[in-house]
């Protein structure tokens, strides 16, 4: 449904069904502008409460079309967060994902790698840089133990129309095979359809038959038992993520102000109301990094990390840290 019948489709909606419970409705809005949205969760239109936003999908893409991959760069992961976080402030509500059914795994994505030294720890770290936003973050199924692409090598493993269909179209057009090259099954929404790992069973006990596609062969160390045995998993630090963010009375109506729009290691935003401000830094790198700026903050106020011990002055591989300051 598009254009003038979507408002009117929406409103009919409002009227008739969710005015009448205390609901929640989103909107997946792909291509939608920042304007288009505004719109779409004006209160005094009664048509949306959130809508899902794919720009910051678009970062490591050209032209927004995912199979055309290029090197990921983290200012301009910050640029789409800032344009949508200052956008929708004080009109309506984000919606905060790094993952969903029409997208590769995060996980060795957006400059974090699947390398077991840093695999949870990296996953930790992008968590926490979209989690405490302004907005309801999402989690789609995998993302809280992990999981990662299924590394596919032949088109045979893959089920998904849209692959195939891409795949074909490289056979009859060398150009297009030019450009989507080797990113061809690392692309594929696939990656993020192959079945929840629960186990490290046959099937990982998503089934006991054979299902559609492929288990990903790394369930025997990626697995929610695992996860559910070790205090440090990524699992329980989702949990812990959850849990203060459930209490936290600085993100609802705080304002985000990127502190380094420049850097292309660090991410560091801070959020701010009448309750206090909370900042968040974050290094997207295998690299230690140097970060001044954290000379400004005491270990007295720092409530999250993904490390045990903290430089002052400086972000170890994949380091985040939380500091709160309450008023």
């Amino acid at each position: 449904i598009n254009g003038p019948r979507l408002h009117e489709f929406l409103q009919e909606l409002n009227r008739d069904v969710i005015s009448k419970y205390d609901v929640m409705t989103v909107g997946e809005t792909v291509l939608s502008t920042l304007e288009q949205a505004r719109e779409l969760v004006d209160k005094d239109r009664h048509e949306l409460t959130m809508v899902f936003n794919f720009d910051h999908t678009d970062v490591d893409n050209y032209m927004g079309l995912k199979y055309f991959e290029r090197k990921f760069d983290l200012r301009r992961l910050k640029k789409v967060y800032q344009k949508w976080q200052h956008g929708l402030h004080g009109i309506g509500w984000n919606s905060l994902f790094i993952e969903n059914h029409d997208q590769r795994r995060s996980v060795g994505r957006f400059g974090t790698t699947e390398d077991e030294a840093y695999r949870e720890k990296a996953a930790k770290m992008l968590a926490t840089s979209y989690f405490l936003m302004e907005g309801t973050p999402f989690i789609y199924q995998g993302q809280e133990i992990g999981m990662t692409n299924a590394h596919f090598t032949s088109i045979d493993e893959t089920r998904d129309v849209e692959i195939h269909n891409i795949y074909n179209m490289c056979q009859t057009h060398p150009f297009i095979r030019l450009l989507i090259g080797k990113h061809l099954f690392d692309n594929s929404r696939d990656n993020a359809r192959t079945p929840m790992q629960w186990d490290d069973t046959e099937f990982a006990g998503f089934s006991s038959v054979t299902p559609w596609i492929d288990v990903n062969k790394n369930k025997d160390h990626i697995n929610v038992m695992d996860s559910l045995k070790r205090e440090d998993s990524l699992y329980s630090y989702y949990r812990k993520l959850v849990h203060f963010r459930i209490k936290n009375e600085i993100i609802p109506g705080g304002e985000y102000t990127d502190l380094l729009p420049k850097d292309k290691s660090v991410l560091a935003y801070k959020m701010k109301n009448e309750k206090g401000e909370l900042t968040v830094f974050s290094n997207f790198t295998k690299e230690q990094v140097e970060c001044p700026l954290l000379s400004g903050y005491s270990k007295e106020d720092l409530v999250l990390t993904n490390e045990k011990e903290n430089a002052e002055t400086s972000l170890k591989p994949y380091e985040t840290r939380v500091y709160q300051k309450v008023s």
